[in-house]
């Protein structure tokens, strides 16, 4: 799910008209996009069988965050989308395995 969504907020970002683009194919308004990706991301969430509340909001964290945020482009769905889920992943198995009645 934060794969999905981080692709889709910064594809979406490419469209949006804002003053810190120079993209040729910029056309949708700022506000419009605050209100897209999330709506996109839940929609295709649901498509593929799973919805994860916090994935929308980490695309709506790309889209609405500040030149800086933007400016790591496409390795914003790298460095904080896949890292945090493999985080996640990994205290997950050490929480599940520390009591011995439960293997994961």
């Amino acid at each position: 799910g934060h794969l999905q969504a981080s692709v889709v907020a910064v594809a979406v970002d490419y469209l949006v008209d804002s003053e810190h683009t120079d993209f040729s194919t910029a056309f949708i308004p700022l506000w419009v996009a605050l209100a897209l990706v999330p709506a996109l991301c839940i929609t295709l969430m649901s498509l593929t069988g799973y919805t994860n509340p916090p994935s929308a909001a980490c695309a709506f964290i790309y889209i609405a965050g500040a030149a800086d945020v933007k400016a790591v482009g496409w390795m914003y769905v790298v460095v904080p989308s896949l890292l945090g889920c493999c985080l996640m992943i990994l205290v997950a198995l050490i929480v599940n395995n520390l009591s011995a009645a439960r293997r994961y």
